[in-house]
């Protein structure tokens, strides 16, 4: 399986007991016929990884995150089928564990519909509704919380010529899900910029992360192009820090470039203190 992350960066991800290839079955029409082809075929797993660059996904999703403002009756996610052929779609929510089956997953949210069909040309529409946990147990009120929603495109089987077999890449993207509570103080917009950095004596630069919200780093730059050290991607958890070991001393300062809600990258600049 091929896994797409919210930011860019490409992953292989297959979760045990989830859809993987299955070979040579010809289209039928019912969903329950669909639904049966999404056995696991084991044998295909072994050649995802080299066939991952050429795999392109149909579904397109629009937006790379998904912002859960507390207090919402629910929120939503569009997609639509930019291919030539219907694909079968699944979508959960998990907590962070991309190998956890969906149906072994707790988390406090629930989404309509999870599963789907999407023909050539037409869109879908996921609803995200917030149920809390079903123990009673709450998340922070004071800061952002994090979950990843998944959304697995499986297309429909190709008929083989003859002699030969056809391998069904099935993929699936990840897109962070960000629980927002009421009142938080600062601009989730702008909370990037409020970074500190801070040399430390065992040679590290500690990055922190004064604000409520998590901060997504596409790429961070300790010195010119990086000669000091640098990281990409960077999810920074929010009133928490964090450390990136550097090369040498004489770095004054970094570059980074952040992500914000809408997906756009704003670059930043600041001062390294000593």
């Amino acid at each position: 399986m091929n896994t797409y992350a919210c930011d860019g960066a490409l992953a292989q991800s297959r979760p045990q007991g989830w859809f993987t290839p299955a070979f040579t079955v010809k289209r039928q029409g019912s969903m329950a016929r669909w639904r049966r082809r999404l056995g696991v075929a084991a044998l295909g797993a072994a050649m995802l990884a080299s066939l991952a660059p050429a795999a392109r996904a149909s579904l397109v999703i629009t937006g790379t995150r998904v912002i859960y403002n507390a207090g919402s009756p629910e929120t939503t996610v569009k997609m639509s089928n930019e291919g030539q052929a219907p694909a079968l779609m699944q979508a959960w929510i998990d907590d962070g564990n991309a190998e956890a089956k969906p149906d072994e997953v707790q988390v406090p949210f629930f989404l309509t519909p999870p599963l789907a069909r999407v023909d050539p040309g037409k869109g879908q529409t996921l609803r995200i509704f917030f149920n809390g946990y079903p123990d009673g147990k709450t998340l922070p009120s004071d800061r952002e919380s994090v979950f990843w929603l998944n959304v697995l495109e499986v297309p429909p089987k190709a008929t083989p010529e003859e002699g030969h077999g056809v391998l069904q890449l099935t993929i699936r993207s990840r897109l962070k899900l960000f629980y927002r509570p009421k009142g938080l103080p600062g601009n989730p917009l702008t909370a990037a910029a409020d970074l500190t950095f801070k040399r430390k004596a065992n040679g590290v630069l500690e990055v922190h992360n004064p604000t409520p919200y998590y901060v997504n780093l596409q790429k961070l730059e300790v010195g010119e192009n990086g000669a000091h050290g640098s990281k990409t991607p960077w999810m920074l958890a929010p009133l928490s820090s964090d450390e990136l070991r550097l090369k040498g001393t004489g770095a004054k300062s970094v570059q980074y470039w952040a992500i914000d809600d809408f997906g756009g990258v704003t670059p930043y600049q600041a001062a390294i203190a000593d």
